[in-house]
């Protein structure tokens, strides 16, 4: 799946993170975060390449670029969502808590990590995600004795 097909699905569903799985396997997870900054490193190495290749011309000549960075170099923000994958953007390995983790430990993992959201694992068996947002709903819902 592509960048742009996820940011989409990131718009029809209301959602900022999703988990990354090929078929029952749990790859990791992806965020709006991550595409923000996937976009931004992609956009510094053209224009690190293309620094790169001005410095090498002579004063009074155009730098001759090669072809893929004068293309990218006047890319836009929708050809690089086109061409970039969720696999260029996503965060791999897995950050969990439990089904029966309290409130406390969500925002101590969540904490620890610098994260704002977490898979609900329970043994191999993906149960849910928990975002920031869950935690911050539950709280003013519930308590925090909840």
């Amino acid at each position: 799946m592509g960048l742009a097909d996820l940011e989409a699905f990131f718009m029809n569903e209301g959602v900022t993170g999703a988990p990354v799985v090929s078929g029952e396997r749990l790859l990791g997870l992806v965020s709006r975060s991550d595409i923000v900054r996937t976009l931004a490193r992609k956009e510094r190495e053209i224009h690190s390449a293309i620094s790169f290749y001005h410095y090498l011309s002579p004063p009074d000549e155009e730098p001759a670029l090669p072809d893929r960075f004068s293309l990218e170099a006047g890319s836009t923000l929708g050809r690089h969502l086109e061409r970039l994958k969720v696999k260029d953007a996503m965060t791999y390995g897995i950050l969990s808590v439990p089904p029966d983790a309290s409130i406390e430990e969500v925002c101590k993992h969540m904490t620890a990590h610098g994260v704002h959201r977490l898979l609900v694992v329970e043994g191999e068996s993906l149960k849910g995600l928990v975002s920031a947002l869950d935690v911050v709903r539950a709280v003013a819902e519930h308590g925090l004795s909840g």
